[in-house]
């Protein structure tokens, strides 16, 4: 049987925070790197600046989006640090981390790639 949670509700949220904020910065670097491939890759050699602009206010908006969908984690996260499995879950949250961030990174090379290919 699991021991039941010793933290208290500030500790927990202290603890979320901390855990992922310090992961977010990891997350937008990674998709950052992403959408400057294929900006390098397609924009430069196939849009006018006209266009280029209308595509990146795109891309911010759709980066705004992602990371809304990366403060979902704490939907999952502080509940189950409330529960009896507290400390097996911080041992393994990094798994919800890992795929987030590989279906982050796939939509956001999906996005990009049409969104740069598109007239």
């Amino acid at each position: 049987m699991h021991e039941a949670p010793t933290s208290s509700i500030r500790e927990i949220l202290t603890n979320a925070i901390r855990y992922w904020e310090s992961r977010r910065l990891v997350y937008n670097v990674i998709l950052v790197a992403i959408v400057l491939f294929h900006l390098v890759t397609y924009a430069f050699s196939t849009l006018g600046n006209t266009h280029l602009a209308s595509k990146l206010c795109s891309l911010f908006v759709l980066w705004t989006i992602a990371n809304i969908a990366y403060t979902t984690a704490y939907i999952v996260d502080i509940p189950v640090q409330l529960s009896d499995f507290q400390q097996t879950w911080r041992a393994r949250r990094v798994l919800l981390f890992s795929v987030g961030l590989l279906l982050s990174v796939i939509l956001t090379w999906q996005v990009a790639s049409q969104l740069f290919l598109s007239p």
